[in-house]
């Protein structure tokens, strides 16, 4: 598997759509289960902060989301990525709202709450965790925009941590397993740190073995085209 990118700017889509296709991961590649056709992703992070709130969900949020949809629509987004959610709460409203602008949304399954993710310092993948991960899943797979999930961010980010990466495959191999058991194609993934000396290892190391503990996608959170930078001194292009 070579690694894909989760927010690939090439593609405008439909900003009124009723019911969205879901999307499948074929190689390396996304493309639309019911049409068959190659899907591109022209996306945004988006987490908005809430002053002296620490586990701020956005997609319960319906005044936020009124506010920030026409910008995100204005952008021709298709997709976009969402960090911070809790099964708790109600959706709907959003993703609805969402669905409609025909917007996926990436979603992480871990929060920054503790016990909610795998702690690079201290990893472990348990029963609790499994049974929380399965909670966001089970909140979320009613809605037909959700593009995927994403099982664990940079836990591996130093070469002194590479460990933890065993855990995270074995979250991977779990959610998709149980994602599969509810009959739904909906491609999981894993998200790494731009980590120049761990890079190359890390996407052999979640790419080799038994596919089924494979990530669908590989994302890579890069932050070398910011500030004054431009795409040529930033080293972008080599990525």
């Amino acid at each position: 598997m070579h690694t894909t990118q989760i927010l690939a700017l090439l593609l405008l889509v439909s900003t009124a759509v009723s019911g969205l296709n879901p999307i499948i991961v074929k190689g390396n590649l996304f493309f639309d289960s019911v049409t068959g056709k190659q899907w591109w992703a022209k996306g945004v992070g988006y987490q908005p902060m809430k002053p002296n709130t620490n586990n701020y969900d956005v997609l319960a949020d319906q005044a936020t989301i009124d506010r920030d949809l026409p910008y995100l629509t204005s952008l021709g987004v298709n997709c976009i990525r969402v960090y911070e959610t809790y099964a708790t709460e109600n959706h709907d409203y959003a993703m609805q709202k969402l669905e409609a602008a025909g917007i996926y949304v990436m979603l992480d399954v871990p929060t920054s709450l503790p016990g909610q993710s795998i702690d690079t310092n201290n990893p472990t993948w348990n029963q609790d965790l499994f049974v929380y991960f399965k909670a966001k899943v089970d909140t979320f797979s009613k809605y037909s925009n959700i593009l995927g999930y994403i099982a664990s961010n940079e836990v591996s980010n130093q070469v002194n941590n590479t460990a933890a990466s065993a855990f995270v495959k074995a979250a991977v191999r779990d959610v998709k397993s149980y994602v599969r058991s509810l009959n739904l194609t909906t491609p999981i993934g894993y998200a790494i740190a731009d980590a120049g000396p761990i890079a190359t290892g890390q996407e052999a190391f979640f790419a080799c073995g038994d596919a089924a503990s494979n990530p669908d996608f590989y994302g890579i959170n890069i932050y070398r085209w910011c500030g004054n930078h431009t795409y040529a001194d930033s080293a972008y292009p080599a990525v």
